[in-house]
């Protein structure tokens, strides 16, 4: 979908169409997981802060001045809501059964928690490329950093990884 079809979609949006909203849904849920996940760490609460993200949105949508900025102010809603429940104390209470049937199991669990115990910033990069699919260039721009930056943090994140697996 081209910036022109985002922009009519927001429009709608905006106005209360729900279905236009939805296609925004559909077309933006994975880059707002990738941010909360790069944020979070973890892929559970990174999909309920995506969930959250994607309901204030649209509420706040009538504040967007600027459809064209919509996914740039997605985004923003997203990091913004991850660095909030990362500074909330939490409870303390005891296992939630349903959370725990639906943590990953076997190899893609140790890998999320070798993903979750990596800095901010090598996280970041590591999901964008790799899980999003944007190319250095791309992440580098996102980011603010110089390409080799990008580079350089793939591949401390690649060694700390592979580094975290083999002990487990």
């Amino acid at each position: 979908m081209d910036q022109k079809g985002i922009d009519i979609l927001v429009k709608s949006a905006s106005a209360g169409d729900r279905q236009a909203y939805g296609e925004l849904v559909g077309r933006f849920y994975r880059p707002v997981l990738l941010e909360c996940l790069a944020v979070l760490g973890r892929f559970h609460d990174a999909e309920d802060a995506a969930q959250e993200t994607l309901l204030q949105g649209f509420m706040q949508l009538p504040s967007l001045r600027n459809p064209s900025q919509f996914p740039a102010w997605i985004r923003a809603i997203a990091r913004n809501l991850c660095l909030n429940r990362l500074r909330r104390p939490k409870a303390v209470s005891g296992l939630d059964p349903n959370r725990e049937v639906a943590k990953i199991e076997g190899d893609y669990r140790d890998l999320y928690e070798a993903i979750s115990l990596l800095p901010m910033e090598l996280r970041t990069s590591l999901l964008l490329y790799y899980l999003d699919g944007q190319d250095v260039k791309t992440v580098a721009q996102r980011l603010g950093v110089s390409p080799s930056t990008v580079y350089g943090r793939l591949q401390t994140a690649l060694r700390q990884l592979s580094e975290r697996l083999l002990e487990l």
